[in-house]
């Protein structure tokens, strides 16, 4: 009975050692195949990295280059232009400073950002006539010298590890013109960022094989070869291979080698491999150095440990292919099949639920646009309105002794007109959207007490709002409509929180410090939140609604995602006010508990400001305009009521006032007649009040342009900015904010007529 078991065995062992022969041949030419393989990535991945190194280093060589010879021929055009000259001019000839200060100053920063210090010398750079600043300069080394420009490098600070770049160019009257390139800034802004695996660095030196660019603050100034040894006394440094290939780098060509240094930054030395890729930085007839230096190791690890791991990982998974082959095979088969339909049904639903959602988004944004130009036109009509009835109610303020029976009417009649006016600016602001880039300095007090406004007249009889201020002096530099849009959305949600039953929504603003917010925020909120602010503004929203759980927390902020059910919202608001506070360098957090109520906290960093916000309304005048009788001004605002009172106001303080309602018949007065003062309205048929503005300064620069508008847009920011205007004031005005504006013109651009 043995035998025919032997046999079994015998036959099994004939059947199964060639199979067992054949996969041992095949995982050896496996082997075989993937060494080969292995050597010739590892080859292709060192030279790529090499290759990478050196255009890393080109890239920075030719980005620096450029800036600094832009530099340079920005500064011969400087050095020749009549706006040098005349400010010079003035500056020697009559001792008036503040033309040429304004005039470097505005090239230093608009021209050329990396410009630390200009001076104005005639023979010696340290005997200047005139200087940006005043700072010492040690002579380092020269760079470039030829008819044209002379350019040095000097090392400055306390310690003299701070490096410069000095370009010194004359003009046409042998008046030297020298700036100081900032180094440091320049290291900052353009090599700092690259990444060199996880240690490596990149550093700029001169033609001597001094370093003038480097990460290490305390080794800027030194010679990178024979210097360093002096930093660390207490060990024997081995820098003959730096010290060669410095050597190489002085020749003013480009190369890789391989060589034996330090890591510089840690703080026990340790005898390291590096690679350096290096290449000049042609600045006229000298160069500087550049250098992108990165562990050798690294890049040998990177080109051997992933192909191990491969290799083990590809013969086991060979192995067990082996065994199940056909079974994978067809398995495969009705997978793909079955991968296929489920692709082209998923992308079919999120293309039906994209849909849905852009058809949400664009008919939320339609009914904004609806919203914003319906304000827009009630706003502009209000104040046509409301203009005469404040102008003429304040002429009768003016003109009334205070024991005329009548003097308190008139006067309440003038503080209710106010108080519309800040109700119509309020209404425009939520349907304006042109707006939102305007930043101004505001009490926190006035933000939230103008929002206070708003909310009174629209929450729910059964919402109970309680405001509480408990820092009333600080305030923060933001967009007040943006702000206020933000408080007004999460009151809103608030109260629909709360829903039919009896509720209290409380709104409160605090003061805290960075150590006060470190209790209670995250490292994510940190993250947000911009570290260079010490002191932050809180605006704590907190109702006693349903609440939340911690799955909808999680997902609150998401775009389109809302808890109001399908007829309910779009989703979109507190994905909004999330961006707009993280537009004002703040975070918006949010704590809630199912059954309690929800809070939200906005944390904006406080700004400091001199204004004085006192909210009020000026009830007497400060006429008459002393000085500006016999002086010629010309009014224009197409509606006539608006027309007469202005008119009416401004004739009762001396001025000789001429006033149409046709921008293009003032157009040709401006062109007959001079004026000191022109004051326009904003939207006119036929012409915009800013085009009859920039026409009138082209007739008469010295002109004091005045815009009355009833939208404060982007455009009018900026053309005070550029003077093309030099005030504006929103409608409806009064005639004492008419006469503030016009006692600010400077006498000396008031020429009479």
């Amino acid at each position: 009975m043995a035998l025919p078991f032997n046999d079994t065995i015998r036959k099994d062992v004939r059947t199964w050692l060639p199979l067992m022969l054949v996969a041992l041949c095949i995982v050896l030419a496996i082997i075989i195949l993937f060494v080969d393989i292995f050597k010739h990535n590892a080859t292709v991945m060192f030279e790529n990295s090499k290759a990478k190194q050196m255009t890393i280093v080109k890239n920075i060589a030719e980005a620096m280059g450029g800036e600094i010879n832009q530099t340079e021929q920005g500064l011969f055009f400087f050095a020749d232009s009549n706006d040098f000259a005349q400010a010079f001019s003035s500056f020697t000839e009559e001792g008036i400073a503040w033309p040429l200060d304004k005039l470097v100053l505005s090239y230093s920063i608009y021209n050329a950002q990396i410009i630390e210090n200009m001076v104005i010398h005639e023979d010696s750079f340290h005997n200047p006539i005139w200087s940006l600043k005043n700072k010492d300069y040690h002579f380092l080394s020269p760079v470039s010298e030829d008819s044209y420009a002379k350019i040095e490098l000097w090392l400055g600070g306390a310690d003299l590890h701070e490096s410069y770049l000095s370009i010194t160019v004359k003009n046409k009257k042998g008046i030297s013109i020298t700036a100081l390139l900032d180094l440091n800034l320049m290291y900052e802004r353009m090599i700092a960022p690259v990444k060199l695996g996880e240690k490596g660095y990149a550093l700029v030196k001169n033609s001597d094989g001094v370093i003038i660019m480097y990460h290490i603050r305390e080794q800027i100034g030194i010679n990178a070869a024979t210097e360093r040894q002096a930093l660390y006394p207490d060990i024997e440094l081995e820098l003959e291979s730096l010290q060669k290939m410095i050597e190489h780098q002085k020749e003013g060509k480009e190369g890789i080698e391989v060589y034996q240094s330090y890591w510089w930054g840690d703080e026990q030395l340790k005898k390291i491999t590096k690679i350096a890729a290096y290449a000049p930085i042609h600045i006229d007839n000298g160069f500087f150095i550049v250098s992108a230096v990165i562990d050798y190791n690294e890049i040998k690890a990177q080109a051997t440990g992933g192909m191990t791991k491969a290799i083990i990982l590809t013969l086991l998974i060979c192995l067990t292919l082996f065994s199940v082959l056909v079974l994978l095979i067809s398995a495969y088969l009705e997978k793909n099949e079955m991968k296929r339909r489920n692709t082209y049904l998923n992308q079919l639903n999120k293309t039906l639920l994209t849909l849905h959602e852009n058809e949400k988004l664009i008919f939320h944004q339609q009914r904004l646009q609806n919203i914003g130009t319906m304000t827009s036109g009630i706003s502009h009509e209000f104040n046509n309105l409301l203009t005469p009835i404040m102008g003429y109610s304040a002429l009768m303020v003016e003109t009334m002794d205070s024991s005329n029976p009548y003097y308190d009417d008139a006067k309440e009649i003038l503080l209710a007109s106010e108080k519309a006016k800040a109700i119509i600016q309020q209404i425009l602001a939520l349907g304006s959207r042109t707006t939102e880039t305007v930043f101004d300095y505001i009490n926190a007090q006035t933000l939230i007490r103008n929002a206070e406004k708003m909310l009174t007249g629209i929450l729910s009889p059964n919402c109970k709002l309680e405001v509480r201020i408990l820092d009333k002096h600080s305030g923060f530099y933001c967009n007040e409509t943006q702000l206020g849009q933000v408080i007004l959305n999460l009151v809103l949600n608030a109260m629909a929180a709360i829903g039919g039953k009896q509720g209290t929504i409380e709104l409160v603003y605090r003061r805290v410090t960075k150590e006060e917010l470190g209790e209670s925020f995250s490292q994510s909120n940190w993250e947000e939140l911009d570290p260079q602010f010490e002191l932050f503004g809180q605006i704590s929203i907190t109702d006693d609604g349903e609440g939340m759980g911690k799955e909808v927390v999680d997902t609150i902020f998401e775009p389109f995602f809302t808890t109001k059910g399908e007829v309910g919202g779009t989703g979109l608001g507190l994905s909004i006010v999330q961006n707009i506070v993280a537009s004002h360098r703040g975070v918006v957090t949010v704590t809630s508990r199912p059954g309690i109520g929800s809070s939200f906290t906005i944390t904006l960093p406080l700004a400091e400001d001199l204004k004085l916000e006192t909210g009020s309304v000026q009830m007497t005048p400060s006429w008459p305009l002393s000085g500006m009788e016999g002086f010629s001004l010309l009014l224009v605002d197409d509606n006539l009521s608006v027309l007469k009172v202005l008119q009416k106001s401004l004739s009762r303080q001396g001025i000789e006032v001429f006033a149409t309602v046709d921008p293009f018949e003032a157009l040709a007065l401006l062109k007959e007649k001079h004026f000191s003062i022109l004051i326009t309205d904003d939207y006119m048929k036929g012409m915009h009040g800013l085009d009859l503005a920039m026409k009138a300064k082209l007739i008469n620069p010295q002109m004091y342009v005045i815009l009355l508008t009833g939208l404060l847009r982007r455009e009018i920011v900026e053309a005070v900015q550029a003077t093309i205007i030099d005030e504006y004031l929103l409608k409806p005005v009064s005639s004492f904010e008419l006469f503030s504006s016009i006692r600010k013109a400077e006498p000396s651009n008031l020429n009479k007529h």
